[in-house]
Parts: structure tokens; sequence; C-alpha cells
């Protein structure tokens, strides 16, 4: 069984697409580049979605949208580098801010779906969540990238998430 939940592009043009397949290694989420052949990761693990973990160990009810892993690089697909984690099912907005070379503040492009009772129903085992892709480029180096969770009415929902990179 194969959920497709997001499909876009990223800033320079490449086509990628972020389903959610239910297999014999538990429900998987992948990232996959259909034009390019080879360019494509997921991870698997447990019944149902959203991980335990989504929202981090300590005190995950006051985290509203957190990224899962790391940055990825998909070099023959895009020469971004992506970003993609969770959201609770009342954030409106993900707001991802890295560094530049000069050290300014930019904001990076972001696509949030939230992934409904309704259209989660083949994967029984789920619960309704958001999933949010990101895309920050290669010249941010190993710079912190911030991630801010907003409501409808545009208030922030609980502090920024740092992602610290090595």
């Amino acid at each position: 069984m194969t959920l497709s939940a997001i499909s876009g592009r990223s800033p320079d043009g490449a086509l990628y697409e972020f389903f959610i397949d239910k297999s014999k290694y538990g429900d998987c989420l992948n990232i996959w580049w259909p034009y390019v052949r080879g360019e494509s990761w997921g991870a698997c693990g447990g019944d149902g979605l959203p991980p335990s973990t989504a929202f981090g160990r300590r005190n995950p009810e006051e985290v509203f949208a957190k990224p899962f892993g790391f940055l990825n690089d998909a070099p023959r697909a895009t020469t971004h580098r992506l970003i993609s984690g969770f959201a609770r099912t009342n954030v409106h907005r993900v707001r991802v801010v890295y560094l530049d070379r000069d050290g300014a503040r930019q904001e990076a492009p972001v696509q949030l779906t939230q992934l409904t009772a309704r259209k989660l129903e083949p994967l029984e085992d789920s619960e309704p969540f958001g999933f949010w892709v990101a895309f920050v480029p290669r010249s941010a180096g190993h710079r912190p990238i911030e991630v801010t969770a907003y409501a409808a009415g545009g208030e922030r929902l609980g502090a920024p998430f740092t992602l610290e990179r090595p």
C-alpha cells in the first residue's frame, strides 16, 4: 500500500514526491525524485505514524514542528539540500531559517501538508499529522537551521527548534 503525501519541485525545478509505504518493515517514509534514476531515500520502522520520537524524547508536547533526520543530499536531482519533518495537526505554516555565508538569516521555501485521519485510513494505526519539506542551499554550510511552527492566525506555536549540524 502506497500513499502519496506531497509532490512538488525544489527551488531549481527538480520534481520530488514524498510518500508513505506500508511494508513488511513497518510504515516507511520515502522521498523520491521521479526523473533521476537511483535518487531516493527513506526510513522504515514500527507500525503507525507519526513515530513515537517525531517530536523528540524530552517534552514532546511542547514541540510543534521538528526535523526528521538530517539534511539530505540528492546531488543528481537538485543543487539544494532537503530537510523534512513532522508537524502537529494545529500547525498551519512551518518556517525554516538558515544563515547564509555572510551570516544573514534567510528563509527556505517550505511545503507543508496535513495528513488527516481520512487520508491515513489505509494505514490503520496512524494518527493525523503534518509533514513538511524544505530546501536549503549548499552554501548554508554547517551553520544551524531554525524551524518554527505557526498557527492559522499567525501566532508562533512553542519555541523554535534548532537543528545543529556537525
